[in-house]
C-alpha cells in the first residue's frame, strides 16, 4: 500500500533517524497484537474542531464533521498502490462546485518523453468542453510504489466544470493516425468510473464554454419538457425534425416563454405533421379544456395555460408557436354551436336564427362544428364568437319562423320570420329580417354588417416560437456522440484513475 500526505518520524539511535510513516497501527485498550487495527486517515484537528465535536451528539454526526472538506484537514491517507495502465480510457469525473480549470495532469509507467498529446475533456453528453495537443512531462519518480513520470497541462484559463455535471477526461497520445505510447496508470482494487473509448480526431473539433450552463437533461424527444427547464439547461435533442430541432444537436434554454404566471399545458394540432394540420373541432376541444389553475404563489390569481400549437391555417399564428391563453374561455362559459344539427331546405339561414337565438338568451355562441357560410361567401372560422353590432338586437325567440309581422317593432331589432309574410327577393324562404323605419331588411346579403365574429386570437397571446426555447446550438462540431453511447462504450467501475485538477489529485 502506498500513502499520500506526509508524517515524519525520529529514531535518534537509528543509522538514519528521519523516516516517513508509511503505514500506522492502533492497538484499542486491552487488545494485544492479534487485535491490531489499521490506520487509514489522519486528520489534524483544531482546539475548535475538538471543542465542537465534543459537544456532537453521536459518532456519526463526528464522522461527518470529521470527513468533510471543511473545517477538518486531512495530513496523511493511505492509499492503494498505483498499477500500469493498459487501455485507452476516458475517465469520470464529477465536481461537487464549479472549478475554474487551471491544470490537468496525469501518471503513466512510461518513461516516453515526447510531449505530443491527445487530451480532451467532454461533457457527458459528448460536448467538446477543452482539448490540448502537447503538455508537460516531469523526470522519473514514484508514486503511489509506481515508477513513472507525470504528464499535465498548465496555464489552462476560460474553462469552467460546472459542479453537479459529469465530465469524461481523455488523456492520451491516441490518434486516429498513432497508437498511445503511454496509459494513464490506476488505483489497483479501487472502483472509480470510466469507459474504454477515445476519440482519435478531437483536436478537430471545436469547444464550447459551458460556465452558463446548468442541469443538463439526457436526450429530448418530447418538445413540451423544455417548459419545465430553468435558462441555461441544456440536452441533446433526439425526436421530431419537423419541429425545427435537429436531432443530435445540443440546446440551450432560453428565458423564453420563462416568466411567472404560466404554466404549460401541453400541445395543441399534430406535432407529426406540424405543418400540414387544419385547425379541427378536436384542437377547438383541446384548447376550451385548457384551465386557468390558481398560482400557488399568489393566491387569488391564476395561471395561463400556455401550449406548443402545431396548426397551421388560423390568422396570425404558425406552428410552432408558443401560445397562451389570456381569457378563461372554455365550454362551461362559451355556447358551442353544432352547425351539422340543422338539416332545413336553407340551412344557413336556420343557422343565422340559430345564433340570433343563443344570443337573445344572453349567451356567447362560438362556432364549433359542421360549416357556415354567409351569403357574401366569406368563411366563418372554428372557434369564432358571434356578437351583434352596436344598434342590433335579437328577438329571435325560437326556431321556429313567425307567420306574422311583430305589432311592435323598434329600430335595430332582428326577427326570424316564415317565408311569405314579407314580399322580396327572400320570400320564399324562412329568413331572419332587421327593422329600420318601417322597412324590413333580410340578414342575409351584407351580413357582416350586422355581425362581429370575435377569432381566437383574440384571447390568445404569442409568448414565442418553439426555436425560441433555445438560445444557443451545438451541433456535431462540437460533439463526440459516441461517448453516449452505453451499449458499445459502457461504463465500467474496477478502475479509479490518476488525476490532477489544478494541481491536486481528485
Amino acid at each position: 500500500m502506498a500513502h499520500n500526505g506526509k508524517i515524519a518520524c525520529h529514531f535518534p539511535a537509528a543509522g538514519n533517524p528521519n523516516h516517513d510513516v508509511y503505514g500506522i497501527k492502533f492497538l484499542p485498550v486491552g487488545g494485544n497484537t492479534s487485535n491490531l487495527l489499521t490506520v487509514d486517515k489522519v486528520y489534524y484537528l483544531s482546539p475548535t474542531d475538538i471543542a465542537a465535536m465534543k459537544a456532537m451528539s453521536s459518532d456519526a454526526e463526528r464522522l461527518a464533521y470529521l470527513t468533510s472538506t471543511s473545517p477538518t484537514h486531512r495530513v496523511w491517507e493511505l492509499m492503494p498502490s498505483l498499477t500500469a495502465g493498459n487501455q485507452t480510457v476516458v475517465f469520470e469525473y464529477t465536481p461537487s462546485a464549479d472549478v475554474s480549470l487551471t491544470s490537468l495532469g496525469i501518471f503513466t509507467d512510461s518513461t516516453d518523453t515526447n510531449t505530443t498529446c491527445n487530451v480532451a475533456i467532454y461533457h457527458e453528453s459528448g460536448l467538446v468542453v477543452y482539448k490540448h495537443n502537447a503538455d508537460t512531462i516531469d523526470g522519473t519518480e514514484t508514486v503511489h510504489d509506481l515508477q513513472g513520470k507525470k504528464h499535465h497541462i498548465n496555464g489552462i484559463s476560460g474553462v469552467t466544470l460546472k459542479g453537479g455535471l459529469k465530465y469524461y477526461i481523455q488523456y492520451t497520445q491516441e490518434t486516429d493516425n498513432n497508437h498511445t505510447t503511454f496509459y494513464p496508470a490506476y488505483y489497483d482494487g479501487t472502483a472509480g468510473n470510466y469507459k474504454v473509448w477515445y476519440h482519435g480526431s478531437v483536436q478537430n473539433k471545436q469547444t464550447v464554454n459551458m460556465a452558463n450552463f446548468n442541469k443538463y437533461w439526457g436526450l429530448l424527444d418530447d418538445s413540451s419538457r423544455i417548459f419545465r427547464m430553468e435558462p441555461g439547461d441544456f440536452f441533446i435533442w433526439n425526436g421530431n425534425s419537423n419541429i425545427g430541432m435537429t436531432v443530435g444537436n445540443c440546446y440551450v434554454r432560453s428565458n423564453v416563454a420563462t416568466s411567472p404566471g404560466y404554466i404549460f399545458t401541453g400541445v395543441i394540432g399534430d406535432v407529426t405533421s406540424p405543418y400540414y394540420h387544419q385547425f379541427s373541432e378536436s384542437d377547438l376541444s383541446d384548447l376550451l379544456d385548457k384551465p386557468f389553475v390558481p398560482d400557488p404563489d399568489n393566491p387569488g390569481s391564476y395561471l395561463k395555460p400556455e401550449f406548443i400549437w402545431y396548426v397551421t391555417d388560423i390568422s396570425g399564428f404558425s406552428s410552432g408557436d408558443v401560445l397562451a391563453k389570456t381569457q378563461n374561455v372554455n365550454k362551461q362559459n362559451t355556447t358551442l354551436m353544432d352547425f351539422t344539427t340543422y338539416t332545413q331546405q336553407n340551412p344557413d339561414y336556420y343557422k343565422t336564427a340559430g345564433v340570433l337565438l343563443e344570443i337573445y338568451n344572453g349567451n356567447s355562441p362560438m362556432f364549433y362544428k359542421g360549416n357556415f357560410w354567409n351569403s357574401s361567401g366569406s368563411r366563418i372560422y372554428l372557434g369564432d364568437k358571434f356578437t351583434l353590432k352596436s344598434g342590433y338586437s335579437s328577438k329571435v325567440t325560437s326556431m321556429t319562423p313567425l307567420t306574422s309581422l311583430p305589432s311592435n317593432p323598434q329600430n335595430g331589432e332582428i326577427y326570424f320570420i316564415a317565408a311569405g309574410v314579407i314580399s322580396g327577393s327572400y320570400s320564399w324562404t324562412d329568413c331572419c329580417y332587421v327593422y329600420s323605419n318601417g322597412n324590413w331588411t333580410a340578414v342575409v346579403d351584407d351580413w357582416y354588417n350586422y355581425f362581429d365574429l370575435i377569432g381566437i386570437s383574440t384571447w390568445l397571446e404569442k409568448r414565442g416560437r418553439n426555436q425560441d426555447l433555445t438560445s444557443e446550438t451545438y451541433d456535431s462540431n462540437r460533439i463526440s456522440a459516441s461517448l453516449r453511447d452505453n451499449t458499445t462504450y459502457p461504463i465500467q467501475t474496477g478502475r479509479k484513475y490518476y488525476l490532477e485538477i489544478n494541481g491536486k489529485e481528485v
